[in-house]
């Protein structure tokens, strides 16, 4: 059985040096320093994305169905798409101009049945956004046709923080999930798609809890982003890739500025409970930029193909006799800190009364906060 690549894909296999090829490349509203720059290089340079015209990108956008199979099928199904345009009557869709470039991805889609059982009407697959769970629903189906395996598991499916295990009646991680939070039953189809998708990190968690959130949506950004990790994904189920490298980010230490915008924030609220101030060790830094490293392969709190725990990362110059650890995918510290502070066991951590020192890492854009007493 091949093995499924890992979540080293998580945020994509990204190219080293991309950056300054994308700022060439003429996208006013995508500069350099975004965090999606990379991917929206090489989608473009592979035909897989394109602008909207006068120079931009429009990153922000939310991107329907017809979008989204638009990219998929000029990956892997590039003579579907273009016998769409030749054969027009075939699609049925009554007097409309043929010439719309959502009837080939419409007729793509109604062909291939990327969604399987699951149906939406023409009106919706042009102009409505598409869900995360239709996403991963479409990716796995490819996968599927590409005659590759795209097995899970109860205990992938269990790694899904808001993934409602219709079948056995079961929440899973429902203490780490907001009170108000609405849990989504889904059928097995889409259980299973959102599973694989998620443990070959093709699509990730959308905050510090690691919610999949099945119903939202994704931006033009995110959407080159995922094509990126689809595609590697593929690449290396096709060549029978036993692993996959580590994600060629761009080196990035954490900055001063930045672990004082943090330990700040939390010493503040410490303070106001009458805790231990923080303070950063060195040695903690260090190890928690190794755990970012780490959690940019497998974006969990168990290290790498080991069962340990984070906190062996932790070398043996910082005695201790309790720890905690906090990460996080963000574009930047300030919304690393966030995501953390919205986030209840986050903020337990942030704010523990054992906790006396601490040290913060960044790779890429995968933050991590170490604490120990």
């Amino acid at each position: 059985m091949k093995k499924i690549i890992s979540a080293a894909l998580a945020f994509a296999l990204v190219l080293a040096g991309c950056s300054a090829a994308f700022a060439a490349a003429g996208y006013s509203d995508v500069p350099e320093e975004h965090w999606a720059a990379p991917y929206i290089e090489r989608a473009s340079s592979e035909g897989a994305v394109q602008g909207i015209g006068e120079g931009k990108y429009d990153p922000e956008s939310a991107v329907t169905y017809a979008q989204f199979v638009t990219v998929l099928a000029r990956k892997y199904f590039p003579a579907e798409l273009n016998a769409a345009h030749k054969y027009p009557e075939f699609l049925n869709l009554g007097g409309t101009d043929y010439g719309d470039w959502r009837y080939p991805a419409w007729s793509v889609y109604a062909g291939e049945e990327l969604l399987g059982a699951k149906k939406v009407s023409v009106n919706s697959f042009f102009s409505d956004p598409i869900p995360r769970e239709d996403m991963a629903l479409m990716i796995r189906n490819i996968v599927k046709k590409l005659n590759h395996e795209a097995e899970v598991t109860d205990a992938d499916r269990a790694k899904v923080p808001d993934l409602h295990l219709a079948d056995s009646g079961m929440f899973i991680d429902m203490f780490q999930m907001p009170a108000e939070f609405n849990f989504a039953a889904l059928d097995a189809d889409i259980q299973n798609a959102v599973a694989w998708c998620y443990k070959a990190g093709i699509l990730q968690g959308v905050d510090a809890a690691g919610r999949f959130d099945p119903q939202g949506y994704v931006t033009r950004a995110q959407l080159a982003a995922i094509y990126c990790r689809t595609a590697d994904a593929v690449y290396y189920l096709m060549n029978d890739s036993e692993d996959v490298p580590a994600e060629e980010l761009p080196a990035q230490e954490i900055s001063d500025a930045d672990v004082k915008l943090i330990v700040d924030k939390e010493n503040a609220d410490r303070k106001e409970m009458g805790r231990w101030i923080l303070t950063v060790d060195e040695d903690l830094c260090e190890a928690a930029r190794t755990r970012a490293e780490e959690i940019s392969r497998s974006f969990s709190h168990n290290r790498p193909d080991d069962d340990s725990l984070y906190n062996t990362a932790i070398p043996g110059s910082v005695p201790y006799t309790w720890s905690a650890e906090n990460i996080a995918e963000a574009p930047d510290a300030a919304t690393a800190l966030q995501l953390w502070l919205d986030s209840e066991s986050h903020y337990m951590n942030m704010t523990n009364g054992r906790a006396k020192k601490t040290g913060v890492g960044v790779y890429g854009h995968f933050f991590v906060q170490l604490f120990t007493n």
